[in-house]
């Protein structure tokens, strides 16, 4: 599944970025590395961007960038 598919409330583990090495390094930045739970938070009135919460920082994404995140469902909230 992708970031972009993840649930309000639902937890994932990173698996994969599949964005270009430009664009990726910027989501590194951000703390999106493979291994690490995000969780969905909300998703805004018209359904894009949504809110996560990685290692206790909130964030938004764009279900465009979000949907080159691969996760593998569950994880443990850090």
């Amino acid at each position: 599944m992708t970031m972009a598919e993840l649930k309000p409330g639902r937890s994932g583990v990173i698996r994969s970025i599949g964005l270009t090495p430009e664009r990726r390094e910027g989501f590194v930045r951000l703390g999106l590395i493979p291994g690490t739970t995000v969780r969905c938070l909300h998703r805004s009135p018209l359904g894009d961007p949504t809110a996560y919460e990685l290692r206790g920082t909130v964030f938004a994404l764009r279900a465009c960038d979000a949907g080159e995140i691969r996760l593998e469902p569950g994880g443990v909230r850090q």
